[in-house]
């Protein structure tokens, strides 16, 4: 009776630890590829949002949304004009992401529609995660991280099954990934997590997860940080 009982939690804490290593070579891969793509180039490229939110030039403030509440139009600094690094600088993301991606090891590209195109078996966004906590709720079925977005984004599956989407829309340049491609959970915060660029005015510098835009988590998932912290213990 007492090993019955016990197995059930030892499949799930096997599961977990598998999942933090999992998360910690996304990690890696990501970063060292980032990496190998600067040395390339010779240089640090603009292609990431600023690293702490104190780094933003202005204060933006909402000045117009939609009838589900998400803001379509902002200003700066009291109705000014947001200048056009806000959330960071990205005048060479081309250049840098085409190097970037020659240093990842990619089996399938899907250059739009990754979901249709077969590289994205299941992904729920943010208006699909807020239903299922509350029925009654009415979400942006539009907005940058909902379902219906989420499918229509490029993405790319690795040599080892791992998937990289591409959330490179509305000045973020950031990647969800699901570590263990498309076996299950297939659920944020337990194998799907996002990683985004970060740096300053030199400079891009890491893949980060202690961000402040594009994370999603369902219910009982971890944060990104928090994975990354434990992951690291």
């Amino acid at each position: 009776m007492v090993a019955a009982l016990t197995m059930p939690s030892l499949i799930a804490n096997y599961q977990d630890n598998v999942r933090k290593q999992q998360f910690k070579k996304a990690y890696n891969t990501l970063n060292n590829a980032m990496l190998k793509a600067k040395s390339d180039l010779g240089y640090s490229p603009m292609c990431h949002a600023w690293a702490k939110y104190s780094d933003r030039p202005a204060t933006a403030e909402c000045a117009e949304k939609n009838e589900y509440g998400t803001c379509t139009r902002y200003t700066c600094n009291g109705g000014q004009p947001c200048p056009s690094n806000l959330n960071g600088m990205y005048e060479d993301c081309t250049d840098f992401t085409k190097a970037f991606l020659k240093n990842l090891n990619i089996a399938k590209t899907c250059s739009s529609r990754g979901y249709e195109q077969g590289c994205i078996k299941y992904i729920k966004g943010s208006d699909d995660i807020q239903k299922e906590s509350n029925p009654d709720a009415k979400p942006d079925p539009n907005s940058g991280m909902s379902t219906a977005n989420l499918k229509k984004r490029p993405a790319y599956v690795l040599a080892d099954g791992m998937i990289l989407i591409d959330l490179n829309f509305s000045g973020w340049k950031a990647y969800a990934v699901d570590i263990n491609g498309n076996k299950k959970p297939n659920k944020w915060g337990y194998d799907i997590f996002t990683f985004q660029a970060v740096g300053d005015a030199n400079g891009m510098t890491q893949y980060t997860v202690n961000t402040y835009a594009m994370t999603l988590t369902e219910k009982g998932g971890r944060t990104p940080l928090k994975m990354l912290q434990e992951s690291l213990k």
